[in-house]
């Protein structure tokens, strides 16, 4: 579980190819690690609410406005991963990770 933690190293990946190796089918799987992020979603959540309190009355529908988007795109994505989980073959979601990973060490590299 601290592996994720690591630069690089997708979360969801991680407990996927955790759950499928502890026998899960791959769609329990997915279910699996969305549940294990909901805590962390969570605790954000309540650690930044306070934060509502200094939006001003006039500009507070664009944080609306944005809840709304993030939470329509989240969903939309959600759809999409468990989608893929059902119907493809994990190794392109393998291969995204890989991509996304390496990008990320390579501009973490090189900016500090």
């Amino acid at each position: 579980r601290a592996v994720p933690f690591l630069t690089g190293i997708s979360r969801s990946g991680t407990t996927i190819t955790s759950g499928i190796f502890c026998n899960l089918n791959r769609n329990a799987a997915a279910r699996f690690s969305f549940l294990l992020s909901l805590p962390a979603v969570c605790g954000a959540v309540i650690l930044k609410a306070g934060y509502l309190r200094q939006i001003s009355s006039p500009g507070s529908y664009l944080y609306f406005a944005g809840f709304v988007c993030a939470a329509l795109a989240g969903l939309l994505a959600l759809k999409l991963f468990f989608l893929i989980i059902r119907e493809a073959r994990l190794k392109y979601f393998a291969y995204y990770g890989w991509f996304f990973g390496t990008f990320t060490l390579l501009v973490k590299s090189s900016l500090f």
